[in-house]
């Protein structure tokens, strides 16, 4: 086994790849980042004529400017940008939870609507955006004034390391006390007491996370690297403050004799800064805490410890001959990086504005010529023979000033043919040649194409579509290659640091959960609005969509062999998040929620068809049950006929009986006999009214049983529609 480094070869090894990396950048990236700066600000190459047009075209600006705000659109138009996948269906809950914290901290705490412009701004005039996702340990100082500290008090306070005393006022008092003595006899005691006014100040350390935008200028990475999964060695070359470094723990006098008065050790370095900033970066206060000291902090993946495996080295050093404070081992590197245009086996790549300097050259020449000769035709240049004409009328410029002249043709005009026309043709060549190499023209920037007056709405939309596919690559490799990697390092420095529990929102609901329990190893989704076509022509798909799931739930009920109701407020979110509405749980239950509920009913419905009897069993249930009610009604009918004979019987022999009575009585009894006859035949009637109702009501329920199992028969056979659940 090879033995570890020792640090005078580690430290030789660290400058050695600090200087290569700065000759690379400085010397080979920061001329075309330096070039890129300053046409976004409005400079070209060529100077203009002495006399001429001044006028410059925009380009640069106007490419990044207009790209910047469509692709911030596609993250943040989406309510997580990105989303954990779980590897297992039972830690469904623990990647919501972490999904909800990441996103929220992202956006709200760390201001990510900001940190997405920022990133993307550098990326398209500078090449690179770098990011540093770190847990930052703050301290800050908070002066105190407190009066009546008893001597306990005083202890406790400057027992405190963090706790510093810088006045204290000291009051005794004297309380005496009347006892007795081992005697017997009065004596007193004297007690004094000690009480403090003081002044003192407190050093308050807090822990958070961050995210740091690098400025390219002083990021730094070795010449071989291919990007971030492979570095060797990469991270910031900056300058600090002398106040900056001492809050950070190191010795103000021996950082004072490193410290100087001006930025940079190079003047690509320092063009750079001050183009960027607008100013000479290099002026401080009188302060010696104002001063600069140059501050290295990168990391570095080499065999250390001689064991045969590279690792990951967190090296810190000061000063221009750089002195290395800090090495400790780390599991991976803070940093990230991501160029808009990538270029494989290259660790930077091309940035818009490097498409684009050209044109903005070119462009400006144009337009420069176009209105000079504009100028021209508007004010022609005069002639006029000397002694025949005023020379100082002929210089007086005001409208209707009086020329003297001695000839009336001692003086003219030479004529400028009109030209202009012919420079817009090539102007609008070169447009279109932006537009292919950045995919940002005006057609794609939301328009109508109904709206244009030459060429097809189909022509237009295909420009767009074409156009977009340029500008939806790019946001798909910034969230690939960037925002997934920045995201789970965030999680991670969460996860590595933070000791308190954490309150996250799941299902409109507050929980709180420790860090320490999620689970870093989950898949990462990147959650952005792509999609081919225009925005309108995405919406009106998806409102399709909707019409189309909400028709097959209206017919075959809230869980089908087609969609669901999770599917359907799946499709709500993303209408409502491309139509600019991103709170949809504001006004839907979460799309969890949704899907939760909906596997519930699925499983619901499972067990009611497994708990249904057999149609068939059933079937001859009902129709027993509809020869018993038959029989009962034909053993009903029956009986009913012989009470009738019965009746009648009895009636005949009243009658007979009633022939020997009186006139009067026998009339009686005819009436007696009519209502009985009545009253019998009327209940008579009425069972046999309620026997038949009855019946009825068995063969309209047996009906209503059978119809779903006839249903549900036909469904599986491949026939009929499919049973709603009732």
């Amino acid at each position: 086994m090879a033995e570890s480094m020792g640090e005078t070869e580690f430290q030789k090894l660290i400058n050695d790849l600090v200087e290569n990396a700065r000759e690379y950048l400085y010397y080979e990236v920061s001329p075309e980042r330096e070039r890129a700066l300053t046409y976004y600000k409005g400079s070209v190459a060529n100077k203009p004529l002495t006399g001429r047009s001044k006028a410059v075209t925009r380009e640069v600006f106007e490419s990044i400017s207009g790209m910047l705000p469509d692709i911030l659109h596609l993250f943040t138009a989406m309510e997580n940008p990105v989303e954990f996948i779980p590897l297992r269906d039972d830690q469904q809950q623990l990647a919501d939870q972490q999904t909800e914290f990441v996103n929220k901290v992202f956006l709200d705490d760390l201001d990510g609507f900001t940190l997405l412009y920022d990133f993307l701004w550098d990326a398209f005039v500078t090449k690179i955006c770098v990011a540093k996702t770190y847990w930052d340990e703050t301290k800050r100082v908070e002066f105190y004034t407190v009066d009546d500290v008893t001597e306990s008090e005083y202890q406790e306070l400057k027992l405190d390391d963090d706790i510093e005393i810088t006045e204290e006022t000291v009051t005794e008092n004297t309380t005496v006390h009347q006892e007795n003595d081992e005697f017997g006899n009065p004596a007193e005691r004297q007690e004094v007491e000690r009480i403090y006014d003081l002044e003192y100040k407190k050093i308050i350390t807090t822990g958070k996370e961050r995210i740091d935008i690098i400025p390219p200028e002083d990021f730094i990475v070795s010449r071989r690297s291919t990007g971030p999964e492979d570095s060797h060695m990469h991270g910031e070359d900056s300058y600090r403050t002398v106040d900056d470094l001492v809050a950070m723990g190191y010795d103000r006098e021996e950082i004072m004799e490193m410290s100087t008065s001006f930025i940079g050790t190079t003047d690509k370095e320092d063009d750079e800064r001050d183009i960027r900033a607008g100013h000479d970066t290099d002026q401080t206060a009188d302060a010696d805490g104002m001063r600069w000291v140059r501050f290295i902090d990168i990391v570095v993946k080499i065999d250390y410890d001689g064991d045969g495996v590279p690792e990951w080295r967190h090296v810190i050093a000061l000063g221009d001959q750089p002195k290395i404070y800090e090495n400790d081992a780390v599991n991976e590197s803070p940093y990230d990086w991501w160029s808009p245009i990538r270029i494989p086996h290259s660790a930077i790549g091309m940035s818009i504005a490097d498409t684009t300097t050209d044109l903005q050259d070119q462009n400006t020449a144009l337009l420069r010529g176009m209105l000079d000769n504009i100028y021209l035709v508007n004010t022609p240049r005069q002639w006029s023979i000397p002694g025949l004409v005023n020379q100082e009328d002929i210089m007086d410029f005001r409208f209707g000033t009086n020329i003297r002249t001695k000839q009336k043709d001692a003086m003219g005009f030479f004529e400028t043919r009109y030209t202009a026309a012919n420079t817009l043709n090539v102007m609008q060549y070169l447009n279109s040649v932006r537009e292919r190499r950045t995919g940002h023209s005006d057609a794609a920037m939301g328009l109508d194409p109904n709206t244009f007056q030459k060429g097809s709405a189909e022509g237009v939309s295909a420009t767009m579509s074409a156009s977009r596919v340029r500008v939806e690559t790019i946001a798909r490799l910034f969230a690939e290659n960037f925002l997934r990697r920045v995201f789970k390092k965030l999680l991670q420095v969460v996860v590595d640091n933070d000791t308190t529990t954490r309150q996250t929102r799941l299902f409109g609901n507050v929980v709180e959960i420790p860090p320490d329990t999620w689970n870093i190893d989950f898949d990462l989704k990147a959650n952005i609005g792509l999609g081919r076509g225009t925005k309108d022509q995405r919406v009106s798909a998806l409102g399709f969509v909707i019409a189309t799931q909400k028709e097959a739930i209206a017919q075959m009920g809230p869980v089908n062999a087609l969609t669901s109701l999770a599917h359907m407020r799946y499709t709500i979110g993303q209408f409502m998040a491309l139509s600019g509405l991103r709170d949809s749980d504001k006004h839907f239950f979460p799309e969890k929620h949704v899907a939760v509920k909906s596997m519930e009913m699925m499983k619901q419905r499972e067990e009611q068809m497994k708990n249904r009897p057999d149609p068939e069993k059933m079937k001859m249930q009902i129709e027993q049950q509809k020869l018993a009610l038959e029989k009962q009604k034909n053993d009903l009918k029956i009986q009913l006929e012989r009470e009738r004979a019965s009746s009648e019987l009895e009636i005949k022999r009243l009658e007979g009986q009633q022939d020997m009575e009186l006139a009067q009585e026998k009339t009686a009894a005819q009436m007696e006999l009519e209502r009985k006859k009545a009253i019998e035949t009327a209940r008579l009637d009425r069972e046999i009214a309620m026997l038949e109702h009855e019946l009825n009501i068995i063969e309209l329920k047996a009906e209503i049983e059978l119809e779903p199992l006839k249903m549900a028969l036909g469904a599986a056979s491949g026939q009929g529609n499919i049973a709603r659940n009732e």
